[in-house]
């Protein structure tokens, strides 16, 4: 009897190679979408301070909320 568990990699009825070629398609269709936003200008540079600040407004959001629901 063979106790050795499944590769977490592919899908039953998958082959390892069909997996493989799967995510590799995947991979593809992902670069494609982020090259096609950067071309249409949606991606814009890595900016840590522009998303502490989005952090602290969404977490300041989130708190008012909670805050005015929990006093009634």
């Amino acid at each position: 009897m063979n106790d050795d568990p499944k590769p977490l990699s592919h899908v039953d009825g998958e082959t390892p190679s069909q997996s493989q070629h799967n995510q590799w398609a995947m991979l593809k269709q992902d670069i494609a979408k982020g090259l096609a936003d950067a071309a249409a200008g949606r991606v814009h540079p890595f900016n840590v301070q522009r998303i502490v600040e989005q952090g602290r407004k969404r977490l300041a959001a989130r708190n008012a909320t909670n805050t005015s629901a929990s006093c009634r």
